[in-house]
């Protein structure tokens, strides 16, 4: 998210200044992390185990107001959306892999970063598999590429239309399904996050 903001045509920074406003944006980001408790495998374990519901609003808020965002950004020229061709079972695999990854070690690689900023040393081991996996495929991309990477059918590319809310748009879609989503959780969930407080949680 910083570098696409520092990409933005009437915004592009370049030498210092591009430096000093992503550390600045880094800090905001790293503080509202820690004040919203995200960083703890607690209250990412809870809102997992549906105890709570505070991360997955926030989540699905957050994929709502970007979505907005880079469709306006989108329709002014002000950056271009790249589509990768992507595969329904690869698709699948990496999001059960990814969401067993999360509850697991309770953290996501952004909040581990986070976490270990604040003084969480054993974030390492956490980092250092992280760095491990992406080494790892790095590695076997031309395999998986071949193989894993194409299993099943293409799925299709999103279609538009000219009016950004149109329910031909997938704006129009994204913004009901988060809506609802929101709204299902919202009344159905403690509004918590289910940490415990104190951070105390290791």
């Amino acid at each position: 998210m910083m570098y696409l903001i520092a990409e933005i045509t009437p915004l592009a920074l370049s030498g210092n200044y591009r430096l000093a406003i992503a550390m600045l944006m880094g800090i905001a980001f790293g503080f509202l992390l820690i004040k919203a408790e995200f960083p703890i495998g607690k209250t990412v374990r809870a809102n997992l185990a549906l105890k709570a519901g505070g991360i997955s609003k926030c989540f699905l808020l957050s994929i709502a107001v970007g979505t907005i965002l880079f469709a306006v950004l989108s329709t002014r020229g002000m950056v271009n959306l790249h589509i990768r061709p992507s595969y329904f079972w690869p698709s699948l695999l990496g999001g059960l892999l990814t969401g067993l990854g999360t509850a697991l070690c309770g953290r996501v690689p952004i909040t581990a970063v986070a976490a270990l900023a604040a003084g969480r040393i054993h974030m390492i081991w956490t980092l250092a598999g992280m760095a491990l996996g992406l080494f790892v495929v790095g590695t076997a991309s031309k395999w998986l590429s071949g193989t894993i990477f194409t299993w099943g059918s293409k799925l299709p590319a999103p279609q538009s239309s000219s009016s950004l809310f149109s329910f031909a748009h997938p704006v129009a879609w994204i913004l009901i399904f988060t809506g609802l989503a929101i709204l299902l959780l919202h009344f159905t969930l403690p509004g918590g996050n289910g940490g415990s407080g104190d951070n105390s949680e290791k």
